[in-house]
């Protein structure tokens, strides 16, 4: 067990991460297309009988070969019908562009992968939990100091109108409901501002 230094932490936005998310989604459709026709190619070439292999090795891959009629018709007599009718520059076509596909995949992978080690999978939940949690904390004690301020106006005789006026009757109804349906985040640990985070190193075993 180790411990490898990743790229430096920093905030990574989701236009970021859509674009390589894109990229191997798009790409997978025009792999699919011609996945099959190179599984096909595949087959076929596995298929050949050895001696035609072998005879196929023995020449120049950059001249035509001179075959006499009788090795022409013994090859053709071995040979799958469908490997015998294949166009081989639009099947070599293909392969070449199976290939950028796949290598193009690997890429935007390779790209996600580093954005999302980049980000420590974080994308400002703790921003929004730690202002969500402040402001609810807030209405906690405003409500608090609201009930002091009206205990003392009532021992003190003073009237309560212009706390209903402004609306006291609604904001004591929105403080219950809120209390009722208090949203509660468990998994959320402020950390302050001078420590260092769990996630800074990536673990590698």
């Amino acid at each position: 067990v180790f411990k490898s230094q990743g790229p430096p932490a920093a905030p990574v936005e989701m236009k970021e991460l859509h674009e390589p998310c894109k990229s191997v989604a798009t790409l997978q459709i025009a792999r699919d297309l011609r996945n099959d026709s190179a599984q096909q190619i595949s087959s076929l070439l596995a298929e050949l009988p050895a001696s035609v292999r072998k005879f196929m090795e023995t020449g120049d891959k950059d001249q035509e070969l001179d075959i006499s009629d009788d090795d022409a018709r013994d090859l053709s007599i071995q040979t799958n019908e469908t490997a015998i009718d294949l166009n081989i520059s639009d099947e070599l076509s293909n392969i070449r562009m199976f290939r950028d596909i796949v290598e193009k995949q690997k890429s935007a992978r390779q790209l996600l992968i580093f954005l999302l080690i980049k980000s420590r999978c974080q994308f400002g939940s703790e921003k929004a939990a730690l202002a969500f949690t402040t402001a609810q904390r807030a209405m906690g004690e405003l409500t608090k100091r609201k009930q002091i301020l009206q205990d003392a106006m009532e021992l003190e005789g003073a009237t309560m109108d212009d706390l209903e006026d402004d609306g006291g009757d609604n904001a004591d109804h929105a403080a219950e409901e809120g209390n009722q349906e208090e949203l509660t985040l468990d998994w959320f640990k402020p950390v302050a501002e001078d420590e260092e985070p769990a996630t800074k190193k990536t673990r590698v075993e």
